[in-house]
């Protein structure tokens, strides 16, 4: 402040419009909290809503955002500081509701950051509990993507739309599940959330959390109600999902809860054809057990063998072939898992085929054999 003083007016006036890493002097007052100094450049010039050239900040969402992480500062001392600064940046006008392209409102940030303080300040103050940002997420979706739960029981409480949907059609509920906040997940069933909610993909809040492997969540999903047997666009259901993402203990769980261990996506792709994709060895073997069938064909007529000889998944290869897999079955262009393995270059995966007695001149369509396969691309 004092060295403020030293300074005519006029001259603090046209420095106010000289930019520092794209921040105004306005800017950097206001993250950093000091008020007795952004009061005078208020004095001198009212510009509090202001944008940054890059990310179009204003002052107010800076003052939320809030970098202060300085153990100098206590909590009360802190929630004071922006107190004082949302307070004069609103006093002078400051549009509360105004939002960024990627940080949305000052209330989506205070949201996003489980700041209860600042939040409740905010909505004192008439900021819409409501608004949406870029991607049509309210500020409800943001504490509950981060799992803020005490910020998303305030937003409740003053009104928030519990089953409002973004761009995706997700809904809060879809963001608590997917990152395995249980305790948000149980607020919201008990607030009477839509838990078999759909996305664009049709996907519902027990995909999201089987994909994860979010295995207590999915727990509290299925006790709650949640369809076992969700399909989404594709027909994969949360078995699919966990069975693709090879969350082998979400499998158990699904699976003991009565999933259907063979049901079928669009392109009539079992379980066992994603976790033998993927090469997820431990969840193929917990498939098997439970009797997934090691010969299912998909629309091309793929085995799960096909698909993990594909991607040279060589321990699944041999899980497959040691349960009984049909080592030479074809699939609709009459390739062999041998085909796939040597068109791919996987030589351990060749060889173990090999060994266990594939035929090394079947033919393709095309009377194309493996050596064709390998030879056409360099291996």
């Amino acid at each position: 402040m004092d060295l403020l003083n030293v300074f005519p007016k006029e001259q603090i006036r046209w420095f106010l419009m000289k930019k520092w890493g794209g921040y105004y002097p306005i800017h950097i007052a206001s993250l950093f909290h000091n008020h007795e100094i952004l009061r005078e450049l208020i004095q001198v010039k009212n510009n509090v809503n202001f944008r940054t050239e890059i990310f179009e900040h204003t002052p107010l969402m800076l003052a939320v955002l809030n970098t202060d992480t300085s153990e100098q500062k206590n909590k009360e001392t802190r929630n004071q500081s922006i107190d004082i600064t949302v307070e004069l940046l609103l006093t002078h006008g400051a549009d509360i509701n105004l939002c960024d392209p990627f940080l949305g409102s000052p209330l989506h940030i205070a949201s996003c950051e489980g700041r209860n303080h600042t939040v409740k300040l905010l909505l004192r103050k008439a900021a819409d509990i409501n608004s949406c940002d870029t991607y049509n997420e309210t500020p409800l979706h943001k504490a509950s993507q981060w799992g803020h739960e005490s910020t998303v029981q305030l937003l409740l409480d003053k009104g928030a739309d519990i089953n409002s949907c973004d761009t995706n059609k997700e809904t809060p509920l879809h963001k608590a599940s997917e990152n395995g906040h249980e305790s948000t997940v149980q607020l919201f069933l008990e607030k009477g959330a839509d838990i078999n909610s759909w996305d664009l993909n049709k996907e519902t809040p027990l995909h999201k959390a089987s994909k994860m492997g979010h295995e207590s969540t999915v727990q509290l999903l299925l006790e709650k109600g949640a369809d076992i047997n969700s399909c989404d666009t594709n027909k994969e259901t949360p078995l699919h999902k966990a069975s693709e993402w090879g969350n082998e203990r979400v499998v158990q769980l699904l699976l003991d809860k009565g999933a259907n261990i063979n049901s079928c996506d669009t392109n009539k792709e079992t379980l066992l054809h994603k976790a033998s994709e993927e090469g997820h060895e431990n969840t193929v073997q917990l498939l098997l057990d439970k009797g997934a069938d090691i010969n299912s064909c998909d629309t091309n007529k793929e085995t799960p063998l096909h698909k993990a000889s594909e991607w040279g998944n060589e321990q699944v290869v041999q899980l497959l072939l040691d349960k009984g897999a049909n080592i030479n079955s074809c699939d609709t262009n009459k390739e062999t898992p041998l085909h796939k393995a040597s068109d791919e270059g996987h030589e351990n995966t060749v060889q173990l085929l090999l060994d266990k007695g594939a035929d090394i001149n079947s033919c393709d369509t095309n009377k194309e054999t493996p050596l064709h396969k390998a030879s056409e691309n360099g291996q």
